[in-house]
């Protein structure tokens, strides 16, 4: 999700990722699309791997 400066309403954009990134927002998303959360500390679904469990290749080895 990203915010262009040159938007008709950025405004309404930044509010919307505000609520987007809000723990009852991230805490009720991640629990119900089985996502994992953009913010630390949101209890996840237990189904959920962590992702210190999940095998990285590439760029992505040393993201933890």
């Amino acid at each position: 999700m990203s915010i262009l400066k040159s938007g008709n309403n950025t405004t309404a954009a930044k509010k919307l990722v505000d609520f987007v990134l809000s723990i009852d927002v991230q805490t009720d998303y991640m629990n119900t699309a089985f996502s994992l959360p953009v913010l630390p500390g949101i209890i996840t679904n237990p189904l959920l791997s962590d992702l210190r469990d999940l095998p990285m290749s590439g760029r992505y080895r040393n993201f933890r």
